[in-house]
């Protein structure tokens, strides 16, 4: 079969409600047939024809007893199509916010913001994030093109409390006399392009895209579920290992 033709069969399958319900049931437990038509109020027929459909696409897998689970295609296509649902989900967003600035790797995983809440006010962005702050009892991570001066005051109360800072800025800091929080508990790190402003503590993480003309904007993605904080914290990652030392953090 033509591999186009096999692709736009999966997405007929995909575009079901009742069969994505199905899938995403099946990965929490295996059941029989009159189980699922009920939990998901089916009638027993459609329940039969979608349980069908979805066996002779590969994606569950019937057992001798009846049972019916997710096949191990069946969950890795869930677990990939959590991406183009959230890029679905928050459409006007991404259709004015470029993701590609950032590695492809974790435009992939993009799905792991699925729990997290866009949040598009900007005094509402501001008090969040000062609250991150001032929750945190470990460390705080950020990145940011610029100083931003009211959360500068709010990390040094927390530095006073043994909370340990990670700081990437553009480079065209070292052109400003901005006043930043300093100590033993400070790590800074400089890159020339800091492509979008990552906020995490050990509690919550905070993720701002650009937008498609360039600057960073401020509408942002929070949460605190661990696969979120698992995404922003790897991404914080892989640009602290690119960025190099500023000589106040030594």
């Amino acid at each position: 079969m033509d591999e186009v033709k096999r692709l736009d069969l999966l997405f007929f399958e995909l575009a079901s409600e009742d069969r994505l319900a199905i899938l995403r049931l099946l990965c929490d437990s295996k059941l029989k047939m009159q189980d699922i038509a009920r939990k998901l109020d089916l009638t027993a027929t459609e329940a039969s024809r979608q349980l069908q459909r979805l066996s002779q696409a590969k994606l569950i897998e019937r057992e001798s007893d009846g049972l019916y689970s997710t096949s191990a295609l069946g969950r890795l296509l869930l677990r990939l199509s959590a991406s183009m649902e959230l890029a679905y989900r928050q459409g006007d967003y991404f259709l004015a916010h470029d993701v590609n600035r950032i590695p492809s790797s974790f435009v992939n995983r993009l799905g792991e913001l699925s729990q997290a809440t866009l949040v598009d006010n900007l005094n509402e962005d501001l008090g969040r994030w000062e609250a991150l702050i001032m929750d945190a009892n470990e460390h705080v991570w950020v990145m940011t093109p610029q100083v931003m001066g009211h959360l500068s005051h709010a990390m040094a109360g927390k530095l006073l409390k043994g909370v340990k800072l990670r700081s990437i800025m553009s480079e065209k800091i070292r052109e400003t006399k901005a006043d930043l929080p300093s100590g033993k508990d400070v790590e800074r790190k400089l890159l020339a392009d800091v492509p979008l402003i990552i906020m995490i503590s050990e509690k919550e993480a905070s993720v701002s895209f650009p937008k498609l003309d360039g600057p960073v904007d401020f509408p942002s993605f929070f949460g605190s579920e661990a696969t979120f904080l698992g995404w922003a914290s790897d991404l914080y990652l892989h640009y602290w290992e690119q960025a190099k030392f500023w000589y106040p953090s030594i």
